[in-house]
């Protein structure tokens, strides 16, 4: 026995001389052990009654036949093997993995001479594997996940009749192929205790002969009760099984139903009592979501509902406060008919509700993080948040597809709203938007717990926007991104109350040409500004003392950056791309900044002296071609590494040749180190 408890693989291996020595062996474990392939002296091992051994990455082989005595085959994950699989898709192996690998992903099977052992009575494959259940209806005592695909010549459901020990994860496959209700009913679903999960899964079936033997297949292949987690796919049939209709899955904590596009009404699934997931996607014939489905308890443990791509589905139910009652994530998308919600579950925490041609949204809500309380949607489905208490919802995301009204009475009652983000789908339309969270007389009606404001496609009004900012005083994030003006020329962006303002971004926003009222951001610790072709002034650096990184980019207006007294806080400096900067000198006495990166300023003379730069370690000049010289000081005693390429000809020809005044400056530092980034 060579045993490993760690999930990872030991890398450990036992030679074939060892085991052919092994000849009197009853037992042998050697599931510590790694193994490309089934030793072949296992083969000869004739006395044998106990296998255990991590999957190989090649299938068992045939000669396991000769093992007469064996009695117990266990087969473990091997996390070697998952390693190999997942680079094994290359197309240059492809032709090799096809001629000598019958097993594949997660899948896994036996060989067909396996059922020559007749005194095996225990096969247990690990559950992260798939067991192929196809052809091995004559090993009763298999243990494991399994899938059974269905056909018209061999595969017979009847196959799955004495398959009672499998547990965990059972897939049965193209159910269209089933003959008809008696193969289906000697499958003997309900007497598999030990499975957990069920998959029932039809392919492509049509008319009505499929319609009427679709429904008596799935109205036998009745579950055992204690069953988990149900998903039926391609159903044709239109009417619910019998077991569905009743309370025999009390147990069932999900159900998916996706695809069964004749499914037209569903049954009381608000009666099962730990339901806690309920998915139902494209189900083309649906029709109404009525106080049958809700049934007498109207879904008591249900926190997750998602309703996808359902096009004549409609709510059909009155008030009812006792339905949902712990509903947390809704998301609907593509169900054009569900105009109104009338459910008011205190409990949610996240609703994502997206047109049909937005879905390509939806694929993004499960890579979020979900904060304690999440709302998204677009705007044409605003009509859902007059219906939800949304006292306790923290971060939204609006993405603005059509004009539409917006209740202000809805922000009023967001009292936690600490993240806002708004998103121009349709540009136009922003506008009226970014009006109503003004409100009336200039009243805003975002809270006064908004933190962070985020513009992406938006046109905005830059005097309606800045009475919008000076009403926000408690923000500590803004960021611009794409939005343009309808005010040509524009006003300055006043900051004159953001005193709470920590982080400030701005991205391709033309018509911003400076601000006013930068001496208020004694908070601000980042400032980014890129793609702004109109801006001219940044604010001096000594009015937001608290400054720790400035990044500036493309602003080829822009002119000069200055600091007239003491900074003690920048500790990053960026400035690319602004092709107005001629001098740098105005910089000085920057006491904190670690890294100063220059890049591509076509017109850049002169460096700041960097006498009081006592703490710089990194400094970057590139594609400055105009630059002719280092600072006349030198550089500082600190700097550990210096990347210099693509400057004036006459200040590259010294540090290639390693000689001139301002090499000695870079020469005096013993401790630095000079890179060509070129290379």
């Amino acid at each position: 026995m060579i045993l490993n408890d760690s999930w990872f693989c030991s890398k450990v291996c036992l030679s074939h001389d060892i085991l052919n020595k092994l000849k009197s062996v009853r037992v042998l474990d050697v599931s510590g052990c790694c193994f490309g392939r089934f030793p072949e002296a296992v083969n000869d091992l004739m006395h044998l009654r106990y296998l255990a051994i991590r999957r190989t990455y090649y299938p068992l082989p045939t000669t396991i036949s000769r093992l007469n005595h064996l009695q117990s085959l266990f087969v473990l994950y091997h996390s070697c093997y998952s390693a190999r699989i997942s680079c094994s898709n290359k197309w240059k192996q492809l032709k090799y993995l096809r001629r000598e690998v019958n097993t594949t992903g997660g899948h896994f099977s036996l060989p067909e001479s396996i059922r020559r052992l007749i005194n095996l009575v225990h096969v247990d494959v690990e559950k992260a594997y798939t067991l192929m259940l196809s052809g091995v209806y004559q090993l009763p005592c298999i243990e494991g996940s399994g899938e059974f695909l269905v056909d018209k010549k061999e595969q017979s459901l009847v196959q799955l009749r004495d398959l009672n020990k499998i547990r965990g994860e059972l897939s049965v496959r193209f159910l269209e192929n089933v003959k008809n209700r008696e193969e289906a009913a000697k499958s003997h679903l309900d007497l598999k205790e030990h499975i957990s999960k069920l998959e029932l899964e039809w392919g492509s079936c049509d008319g009505a002969h499929d319609m009427d033997k679709g429904f008596e297949v799935l109205d036998v292949l009745k579950p055992h009760r204690n069953l988990d987690d149900l998903t039926i796919s391609g159903y044709p049939g239109v009417k619910s099984p019998s077991w569905l209709e009743s309370d025999w899955l009390r147990r069932l904590k999900l159900i998916c139903l996706r695809d069964c596009n004749r499914w037209e009404v569903l049954p009381p699934l608000g009666d099962l009592p730990l339901l806690g997931t309920l998915e139902v996607r494209r189900m083309e014939e649906l029709k109404a979501l009525s106080q049958e489905f809700f049934g007498h308890a109207g879904f008591p443990s249900l926190e997750r509902l998602l309703l996808e791509r359902l096009p004549k589905l409609e709510w059909c139910l009155v008030d009812n406060d006792k339905v949902l009652q712990n509903l947390r994530h809704l998301s609907v998308a593509g169900c054009p008919r569900l105009r109104s919600y009338r459910t008011h579950p205190r409990t949610l925490r996240h609703i994502a509700v997206l047109d049909k041609e937005k879905i390509h949204f939806k694929l993004q809500i499960d890579s979020f993080e979900l904060s304690r309380s999440f709302c998204r949607l677009v705007s044409s489905s605003f009509h859902v948040l007059r219906s939800h208490h949304l006292e306790s919802i923290e971060d939204m995301e609006i993405y603005v597809n059509c004009l539409v009204h917006m209740p202000m009475i809805v922000f009023h009652n967001m009292k936690s709203l600490k993240k806002l983000k708004i998103f121009g789908i349709d540009e136009q339309n922003t506008c009226s938007v970014i009006t109503t969270l003004l409100g009336e007389n200039g009243c805003p009606v975002l809270p006064l717990s908004l933190k962070c404001l985020a513009l992406e496609k938006c046109y905005l009004q830059p005097s309606s926007f800045s009475k919008l900012l000076n009403n926000l005083s408690s923000l500590e994030t803004i960021r611009l991104s794409k939005c343009g003006s309808l005010e040509i020329p524009s006003l300055p962006v006043s900051l004159h109350l953001l005193r709470m303002l920590k982080r400030l971004a701005i991205y391709f926003c033309d018509w911003i040409s400076s601000f006013e009222g930068s001496e208020a951001l004694l908070s601000l610790e980042e400032m980014k500004i890129g793609y702004c072709y109109d801006l001219e002034y940044v604010p001096y650096l000594d009015e937001m003392p608290c400054l720790q990184k400035l990044h500036l980019s493309a602003c080829p207006q822009v002119m000069r950056l200055s600091k007239a007294g003491h900074q003690t806080a920048l500790k990053e400096l960026v400035v690319r791309s602004c092709d107005g900067l001629s001098s740098l000198r105005q910089l000085c006495d920057l006491v904190s900044l670690v890294k100063l990166t220059i890049t591509d300023c076509s017109d850049l003379l002169w460096l700041p002296d960097m006498d009081g730069f006592y703490s710089l370690r990194v400094l970057s000049i590139n594609q400055c071609p105009r630059l002719r010289s280092l600072p006349r000081s030198g550089l500082p005693v600190s700097l550990e590494t210096f990347f210099l390429s693509r400057c004036h000809q006459a200040l590259e020809e010294q540090f290639q040749r390693k000689e001139g005044p301002d090499w000695n400056k870079f020469a005096a530092l013993p401790g630095c180190k000079w890179i060509d980034s070129r290379w």
